[in-house]
């Protein structure tokens, strides 16, 4: 997956390891995820998404119950 891909895993397990919250999502997207679609499972995200709005309903699916979600 190269470099970038590594450190962002690394990112995304630390930033599970240190949270307060447990229940923490990560969506990612852009062109490198959406060009390698395996590549949101090896950095640890819950969803990849395409748009910035897209983002918002994914985390509203992820998230039930959070009332309103601010993108």
């Amino acid at each position: 997956h190269g470099d970038l891909a590594d450190v962002l895993r690394a990112t995304v397990m630390r930033l599970r390891s240190v949270s307060v919250n447990r229940d923490i999502v990560v969506l990612v997207g852009g062109p490198s995820f959406q060009s390698a679609p395996d590549l949101a499972q090896y950095v640890g995200a819950d969803a990849e998404v395409g748009a910035g709005a897209d983002a918002a309903r994914q985390a509203r699916v992820l998230l039930p119950g959070h009332g309103r979600l601010y993108a």
